[in-house]
């Protein structure tokens, strides 16, 4: 019988052989991603069991020693969190939070916990609460829990399960009844079976497998092939639709992955012999430490009024955005610190301070949420 924890569902169904086990994982447990989840699902499930939003500094004290995580970093996530439970917590009467289930049948069994639960008669609601920046697939996650759900209660006969995106704060939901989630797991358990097919992409991230997998090795053989090629694919991308261009896109971001891991190996070696390399009789690998230098301005305010003009002066000074915002964090207790360093970088918005300072463009792939609508 397969084993299979609800949360790594999706994953399973990309690509089924990603559930065989193998003797070199790689681990991604430590991931401060996680760890950031993990706190604030933690302190969600708490406040919402308590029902005491006052608790919420003391929370993400604990939650920060417990996970490793800033509570700056949690707060945020937390607050949008319970903003929108408090809009829709009457849709889930009698609310419970991590509570584990299990179910076996096609040769599997599943484990899972949702977030939250709650319901009355024939009708549960769930939550999965998303705290990433990008997420994988959360349909097939969602349809465990709930196929979970229908089997240790016997009289529910519909699931309305939401994710809760806490970044931009969006609710999509998903309305399942009992004969439309047995129909899809049986289907589910024969593909996921398939443990000898490969379905290589952008999933293999999460793939504890990765490292060894034959499908990531052929994919990253396949990308690099195509880099070498890259003159030929340069000229042909003004005739791609969007999904070619995302699959070139990722199979360069895998060559980019593959060449920094390459070079880190390559400076450790070369620091290992004592950072210094023999090419051959006119060249040599040298490991150098590059210091980067930078003026106080308290020092420094002599030295250059003899030289430059007060506004002159003005225009090479330059105050760090995230430098204030620690040290007015330093400021107050932790709870209050999110709260404050809006309201300070607010009146700098309002007085003209607070301006852009260039554009950084970056690519990413975006799964399009449908907000707050039904799909079943």
């Amino acid at each position: 019988m397969i084993e299979l924890r609800a949360s790594r569902g999706p994953l399973a169904y990309k690509c089924p052989a990603s559930l065989v086990e193998t003797e070199i994982k790689a681990i991604s447990d430590g991931d401060e991603e996680a760890r950031l989840g993990e706190g604030v699902h933690a302190i969600l499930a708490d406040l919402i069991r308590d029902g005491n939003a006052d608790r919420l500094g003391l929370l993400l004290g604990q939650g920060e020693g417990r996970y490793g995580v800033e509570a700056d970093d949690m707060e945020p996530l937390v607050r949008n969190g319970w903003k929108i439970w408090r809009s829709i917590e009457h849709e889930y009467p009698g609310p419970q939070c991590e509570v584990t289930f299990e179910r076996s049948a096609w040769g599997l069994r599943v484990v899972g916990h949702p977030d939250l639960f709650g319901g009355v008669v024939e009708t549960l609601g769930l939550i999965d609460w998303k705290s990433g920046r990008l997420e994988d697939d959360w349909e097939t996650q969602l349809r465990l829990y709930a196929w979970l759900l229908f089997g240790n209660f016997s009289v529910v006969n519909l699931v309305i399960a939401s994710v809760i995106l806490l970044r931009s704060m969006e609710r999509i939901k998903y309305v399942w009844t009992r004969e439309e989630i047995d129909a899809w797991f049986e289907r589910f358990a024969e593909r996921i079976k398939q443990t000898t097919s490969y379905n290589p992409g952008r999933h293999c991230a999460w793939c504890p497998r990765r490292i060894t997998c034959p499908g990531k090795n052929a994919l990253v053989r396949e990308s690099l092939a195509n880099a070498m090629e890259h003159k030929t694919l340069a000229a042909n991308l003004a005739t791609m639709d969007g999904k070619q261009l995302n699959q070139v896109r990722v199979q360069m971001k895998i060559v980019e992955e593959v060449a920094g891991q390459l070079l880190d190996f390559i400076n450790d070696e070369i620091q290992a012999r004592g950072g210094l390399v023999p090419v051959d009789e006119h060249s040599e690998l040298v490991m150098r430490e590059i210091v980067t230098k930078k003026l106080n301005y308290p020092l420094s305010k002599d030295v250059l009024r003899r030289y430059l003009s007060p506004f002159q002066i003005d225009d090479c000074v330059s105050i760090a955005k995230s430098k204030v915002e620690a040290e007015l964090k330093a400021t107050v207790y932790t709870g209050e610190k999110y709260k404050l360093v809006a309201q300070v970088m607010q009146e700098l918005k309002e007085c003209g301070a607070l301006v852009d300072h260039g554009v950084q463009r970056r690519v990413e792939l975006h799964i399009i949420p449908q907000q707050l609508g039904v799909k079943k």
